[in-house]
């Protein structure tokens, strides 16, 4: 037998903390069926008032023992994992009538699933015969039921054939049912057939019915095909079909679906026919969302031109508070159908309302009508495409909190900033936003891609463009010109080279350093050596001699000592003005000599006892004093200039 862990690691803490404990949990590893049938759980003996179906292959043997006669009345039946049946052939877990070979416990899935389930036998659906017996929380998905030629079986339902006295609560269906075999059918989405006081609260089917048959008068429903012999307040409320319903009346060879071949076929989105009077079968607070609902040959109803979107009734009693399409066709939505019992002999038709037609099933009044009219212990919530129940994560949306603060977190960023923001939306365009709540891990990675994305996002690189400007222009001067260029290399030397674009400023102010210590350098001096040469070389000579010694004062004069190296040339200039300046230079003429034979030198100095010779030597000597003070006073003037 086998045994496995049930359970699985969800992507996020959040996607675990929005399944509900009522919900089914869609992502669930499936126990898959082999084809076996494990009954070691059972002991007659030893009979419990509860048992745990862990594996596919105790499931079959639970069929395997009610279709031998054990009914397990009272019996609690509890799944405990999801099942694929793998498309491998099902026996129906009850096989006989409502006298023998019927299951009488109590079946509850516990909002797991079983799929894959294909059947083409007498009995059809998981279960054949369910007599007092109750099956909840349960799934039925992607079932493939057959009639073949030859099948002479009368009802088939995905989750049950036949429903004598029975309770379904809170169960869903897909998959489809494909009749092309001769004879009368009663077939539904939930249930084949109901019977007496059975009760089916809660449930839904998307299942497709296909009648191909040719010469038979059916009874479909999306939820029950028929319903007859009612017992104690039948009931069908708070379900829903969004399914289809294809049912052509022509030959199986040629499939024309406007034949009618003298058929009567009755067609309901909820129940195909109810057959009996009172007590009054209570269809109640129930919804078709499907598109097709077709039935060709509809008691040959012109005016119909199609199925009932709710149900056809033989007798009285009406559906109340039911949902339909109002899609522009005049099908009606509930037919009463009076024999001469109730009418004086004449047979009639009646067509009547029975709720509120829509176009738009999104409408809020819809689910405030069913949430107001719901039985106990059903939730109607808002879903994808209509109103749904509060377990059924298939068609409840998916919480996309995660996804849109991811977003947001995208969206508040500067695209121009990063190299590869096209990751980021890329993955904010791959969001799918038509997931359900069963897809919740599917929607949490979308999240989670976009999170990653924005993780992985790299900075551009910042601007060094000012940066290599101000590097151009350091390297560009001459150093040997400068008493100090320390603070310019320092300046060059602190650049950072790795800094992104967020990081602009302070690449900028690497600039500005490099910019301010340049704009800080001081020129060396210039060399004054030459002017210093030349003015010591005028200073050396006696302007006595000279005709004019302005020009070399003048050009002393001239000399301006804050020079720098860059100005050296100006330097040399003033240096060369006054060597042209001495070289300029024009001396006085010498004196002449006595004549010879005079007996004394003209020497142009008054003799010893002239009378004039005193006012002579005083002239003389007033013109020594006033050329010792000029050369004083030259003097004086240079060494203040330097």
């Amino acid at each position: 037998m086998k045994r496995k862990l049930l359970g699985l690691l969800l992507s996020f803490c959040m996607a675990a903390a929005l399944l509900p404990g009522t919900a089914f949990a869609a992502e669930e590893a499936a126990d898959t069926w082999n084809g076996t049938a494990d009954t070691s759980w059972y002991d007659p003996n030893d009979i419990k008032a509860g048992y745990e179906i862990l594996t596919a292959e105790e499931l079959a043997g639970l069929a395997l023992l009610v279709n031998d006669g054990t009914d397990f009345a009272s019996t609690v039946f509890t799944l405990k994992t999801d099942i694929d049946l793998s498309g491998q052939e099902w026996i129906s877990i009850g096989n006989g009538n409502n006298a023998a070979g019927y299951f009488a416990g109590v079946f509850d899935g516990a909002y797991h699933v079983i799929s894959n389930m294909k059947t083409g036998k007498i009995n059809h659906g998981l279960f054949g015969i369910v007599s007092g017996g109750t099956v909840q929380n349960l799934g039925v998905e992607d079932a493939d039921i057959t009639f073949t030629d030859g099948d002479s079986s009368l009802r088939a339902g995905v989750l049950m054939d036949w429903a004598h006295n029975a309770t379904i609560k809170n169960c869903y269906t897909t998959g489809k049912i494909v009749t092309n075999a001769l004879g009368s059918k009663n077939i539904g989405g939930i249930a084949g057939q109901g019977m007496y006081g059975t009760k089916i609260i809660g449930c839904y089917s998307s299942a497709v019915i296909e009648s191909k048959a040719f010469d038979s008068s059916e009874a479909v429903g999306g939820i029950v095909g028929s319903w007859e012999t009612k017992g104690e307040q039948p009931m069908i409320a708070d379900c829903y079909f969004d399914g289809e319903i294809l049912f052509h009346g022509g030959p199986v060879d040629n499939q024309d679906p406007t034949a009618n071949n003298g058929m009567t076929n009755s067609v309901g989105g909820i129940l195909g026919m109810c057959f009996d009077n009172e007590p009054d079968l209570i269809i109640k607070n129930c919804m078709v969302a499907a598109e097709t609902v077709e039935a060709p040959s509809d008691y040959n109803i012109e005016a119909g031109n199609g199925g009932m979107w709710i149900a056809w009734y033989q007798m009285t009693g009406m559906p109340e508070n039911c949902y339909w399409p109002l899609d522009g066709r005049e099908w009606p939505a509930c037919i009463a159908f009076e024999t001469y019992a109730l009418s004086g002999g004449t047979d009639g038709l009646y067509f009547e309302e029975c709720g509120t037609p829509t176009t738009d099933f999104k409408d809020p009044s819809i689910l405030r009508g069913l949430q107001a009219n719901a039985q106990p212990g059903v939730t109607w919530v808002a879903g994808m495409e209509h109103p749904t129940f509060a377990w059924d994560d298939n068609n409840i949306p998916a919480s996309y909190q995660a996804v849109d603060e991811a977003i947001e977190k995208a969206e508040a960023l500067d695209a121009d900033l990063y190299v590869n923001y096209a990751d980021v939306a890329s993955a904010v365009e791959e969001v799918d936003r038509t997931k359900s709540k069963a897809e919740q891990a599917l929607v949490n990675e979308m999240a989670q891609n976009i999170l990653e994305a924005i993780d992985a996002l790299e900075y551009k690189p910042a601007s060094y463009d000012q940066v290599r400007t101000a590097i151009g222009k350091a390297e560009a001067l001459n150093q040997e010109e400068y008493k100090d260029f320390s603070g310019v290399e320092a300046a060059v030397k602190a650049v950072v080279w790795d800094k992104n674009i967020t990081e602009q400023a302070e690449v900028n102010a690497m600039a500005k350093a490099i910019e301010d210590a340049v704009a800080a350098l001081e020129y060396k001096p210039a060399d004054y050596s030459g002017v210093d040469a030349a003015i010591g070389k005028a200073e050396a000579l006696n302007q006595e001699k000279y005709k004019d010694f302005s020009g070399v004062e003048a050009a002393v004069k001239a000399v301006v000592w804050d020079k720098n190296i860059t100005e050296q040339a100006e330097v040399d200039a003033m240096a060369k003005a006054i060597e042209e300046a001495i070289e300029a230079l024009e001396k006085k003429p010498v004196p002449p000599e006595t004549p010879s034979g005079s007996g004394e030198p003209e020497t142009g100095v008054p003799a010893t006892g002239d009378a004039s010779s005193t006012a002579v030597w005083m002239v003389f000597t007033l013109l020594g004093m006033v050329g010792f003070a000029a050369a004083g006073t030259m003097a004086f003037k240079r060494k203040k200039v330097k």
